[in-house]
């Protein structure tokens, strides 16, 4: 991620994980780091598992950008604190990542 880590927080099973992180396809490269719910027993929307991620990371909340396209993971992550945004496409996603980006410099 540009001028900052990036993270999966997955609820994925151990066998989607497999299919769709691996290396066959060089996502999980792009990331820092992955968290799985299945290998930690706690999902999404379980705080706990947003403060898991946080603090592997070494990020504060109001550091943190969470995007997911179920309504009730981003206003958990919206209730810790963390910018949290809905995906409905990849335009809208970056459009929005781009704003709070900005509004962290102060433009």
């Amino acid at each position: 991620a540009a001028n900052g880590k990036a993270a999966i927080l997955s609820n994925a099973t151990f066998d989607l994980e497999e299919r769709l992180l691996g290396h066959k396809f060089g996502i999980i490269d792009r990331f820092d780091l992955v968290v799985n719910s299945a290998r930690l027993g706690i999902v999404k929307p379980d705080p706990a598992i947003y403060h898991h991620t946080l603090d592997l990371l070494e990020v504060a909340p109001h550091e943190a950008i969470f995007v997911d396209d179920i309504p009730v993971n981003v206003e958990a992550a919206d209730a810790l604190g963390i910018h949290a945004i809905l995906f409905r496409n990849e335009a809208q996603a970056i459009a929005d990542i781009r704003n709070i980006q900005a509004r962290a410099n102060g433009a």
